[in-house]
């Protein structure tokens, strides 16, 4: 799987079609967090070259430095958080809605390079929920498995991802399904607000 980002100082149409045009887009590709102001040419382009392609339409929520992050919140006493394991690459590729050719290896990435949290059960070390740093800087993968929702694992992940993110001196982002209504309350109650909008963009390989 190959990973695009596509952006330009000032808009141009021309040299947004014809930088798409000189790229080899056999194989499979994914383009992150395009931004909303060259989906058109992008769609433009991939239409005239014949490239068969699928969206996703999300929002940047960035965290606004100012607004505290909420003290009060503790991990269930049934449960730990702690990194992420090479070995549970698998479960979170699974259920991650990116999920592809070569996604494996990328979220394995993840987690050996970057800041990357599972809370787990203490009795079993059962992985019931998780999230990563991506490779530009967003939180992402956030998920919580059925049966222990409803516990507040989430905004504990998010608050230790935080935390540790701060630690660093680097502002807190994530990239936020334009549709998904409860990541955005969620977000929203801490501290974060809608920035930008912009595009995933996937298109499978042709070699297969």
């Amino acid at each position: 799987m190959y990973q695009y980002y596509i952006n330009c100082v000032t808009y141009d149409e021309e040299e947004v079609s014809t930088a798409l045009r000189s790229i080899n887009w056999d194989p499979n590709f994914k383009i992150t967090a395009l931004p909303a102001s060259l989906i058109d040419i992008v769609e433009k382009t991939f239409q005239e070259i014949g490239l068969q392609y699928r969206k996703v339409n999300l929002q940047i929520y960035e965290h606004d430095p100012n607004a505290a992050m909420y003290s009060d919140i503790r991990c269930p006493a049934e449960f730990v958080v702690e990194s992420l394991d090479i070995s549970d690459a698998a479960i979170v590729n699974d259920i991650w809605y990116s999920r592809q050719e070569g996604s494996l290896e990328f979220i394995r990435s993840l987690i050996q390079y970057n800041i990357s949290l599972g809370v787990y059960r203490k009795d079993n070390k059962e992985l019931v929920a998780w999230c990563t740093r991506c490779q530009c800087g967003f939180l992402g993968t956030l998920h919580v498995r059925e049966g222990y929702r409803r516990h507040g694992l989430a905004s504990v992940l998010i608050k230790e991802f935080f935390k540790r993110v701060s630690q660093e001196g680097h502002a807190m982002r994530t990239m936020i399904n334009a549709s998904n209504e409860i990541s955005k309350n969620l977000f929203t109650k801490f501290g974060f607000h809608s920035q930008e909008e912009v595009f995933i963009v996937r298109c499978p390989s042709k070699q297969t």
